[in-house]
């Protein structure tokens, strides 16, 4: 004879699955309350985000470019069995 010990959970677990598939998966704006709805930015607002957001990216891929130049691939040279550093 098995005895489960999980069953009072698996049980649980079963009626929540049942109420989460019943639940509607999308809403539309008008259902939304008016706390939870959002302003649009004004649309100097949103150049000014999308220039901080872009510099942003321009001064990460530049970082990227530094850890991964030729300059800094060539400082390590294959010497036998190892990477030896050359300065």
């Amino acid at each position: 004879m098995i005895i489960s010990f999980h069953l009072p959970y698996e049980n649980e677990l079963k009626t929540i699955k049942e109420k989460l598939s019943q639940t509607p998966k999308h809403i539309t704006w008008q259902e939304l309350r008016d706390e939870d709805k959002f302003e649009q930015l004004l649309p100097g607002k949103k150049r000014l985000i999308d220039t901080v957001n872009m510099i942003a990216y321009r001064a990460e891929t530049a970082m990227a470019a530094l850890l991964t130049s030729p300059h800094r691939q060539s400082t390590f040279r294959w010497q036998g069995n190892y990477y030896k550093r050359c300065l």
